[in-house]
């Protein structure tokens, strides 16, 4: 995979296409509050906000059947939320500080997955939020959760200060690592024909000094990692791809 041209999308970040690729649920980050809401950009062009202030909501991410928005927000402690978005109807997942990080899907829409903050595990959840399997040591290093296989059988996901690249088999319940960075790697994403993983890699950045966020592709079989933003000014972050896409889309 090369790098091919770029389109300035909209403005925002943790970006999620409907399984339709002709909407983007995203969030914009208020300049007074630094609070987060969900926006959408409609296939007509316009954006439409979701949420209203209050409170911070990150990573939205469509249902497979498009009828559904999953989210993280914060509101005295980290939760998942599910809104529906023909009525707007919005519900809790989980209760109890359990996940600030992003939430995903399987691919048929019966699972979700999330990190547990209190227990420092990836958890594999219904969509009554009923625990149905966990990944063990996943916590370590900071795990960031990136996407089920377009067949559900895996979960990639990284651990930000470990560098490591992570494929875990849903049926063995082990995990295996497939590329390794010198630096952080963060919000890994599989290609929709599930050849390819994204992710956005930091060689330089620490907790005093923010170096240069790019993002990478690397085969889901591992192999070698390719920069896709080298060209691009400042960061390129959260890579999501658009249905039957060859390229992702990023944050800047």
């Amino acid at each position: 995979m090369n790098q091919r041209s770029h389109r300035k999308l909209t403005t925002g970040v943790f970006p999620s296409y409907a399984p339709s690729g002709d909407r983007l649920v995203y969030c914009v980050v208020s300049s007074m509050t630094d609070e987060q809401d969900l926006w959408i950009r409609e296939k007509d062009g316009s954006d439409k906000r979701l949420t209203n202030r209050g409170q911070t909501r990150v990573w939205p991410s469509w249902s497979p059947d498009g009828k559904w928005i999953l989210f993280n927000s914060f509101n005295q402690n980290w939760n998942v939320y599910l809104r529906e978005v023909k009525s707007g109807v919005t519900k809790p997942l989980t209760r109890g500080n359990l996940s600030m990080e992003k939430t995903i899907w399987s691919p048929n829409g019966k699972r979700i997955a999330y990190w547990n903050l209190r227990t420092d595990q990836i958890v594999i959840a219904n969509l009554q939020g009923k625990t149905t399997s966990k990944i063990a040591g996943a916590g370590q290093g900071m795990p960031k959760l990136g996407d089920f296989a377009p067949n559900g059988s895996k979960i990639v996901y990284s651990k930000l200060f470990d560098g490591g690249l992570f494929v875990h088999d849903c049926s063995t319940n082990k995990s295996i690592e497939i590329c390794r960075m010198d630096g952080y790697v963060s919000t890994p994403s599989y290609s929709p024909d599930g050849k390819w993983i994204a992710f956005q890699f930091n060689k330089t950045s620490t907790r005093r000094n923010r170096g240069r966020w790019d993002v990478f592709v690397v085969p889901s079989s591992g192999g070698k990692p390719v920069c896709l933003t080298s060209g691009l000014d400042g960061h390129s972050i959260a890579p999501c791809w658009r249905p039957r896409s060859e390229k992702p889309a990023t944050s800047k």
